[in-house]
């Protein structure tokens, strides 16, 4: 996708909802700014955010803020309750899922 962007391919970029095309504000803000060099509107169909005004672009960054801090507290939150599982139940059956699991979340 960057490739046709820098290649100004694109004319647009649309995408269903905001979390969904980043994972963090680095990389979002990263990819606005690669997006506004190349003259290529972005929209978040869910949001609704208008790229073009100053407004819009500010609430599309706070927007960014919560997602991100939604995915991190989602995670923590599973993290938790995987510990107390270990400490309440029969560890040896769960260690292999348990495993599994954290190498997800540490790839994400």
């Amino acid at each position: 996708m960057l490739s046709l962007i820098r290649e100004n391919k694109v004319n647009v970029l649309i995408c269903y909802r905001l979390d969904r095309i980043s994972r963090n504000i680095a990389d979002f803000s990263n990819l606005i700014n690669e997006l506004s060099k190349h003259n290529v509107d972005f929209i978040s169909i869910k949001e609704q955010f208008d790229t073009r005004t100053p407004m819009g672009r500010a609430m599309m960054y706070i927007a960014s803020v919560f997602a991100q801090l939604e995915r991190e507290v989602i995670a923590e939150r599973i993290r938790d309750n995987l510990l107390e599982l270990s400490k309440t139940r029969n560890m040896a059956r769960r260690r292999s899922t348990i495993r599994l699991f954290f190498r997800k979340i540490s790839k994400n």
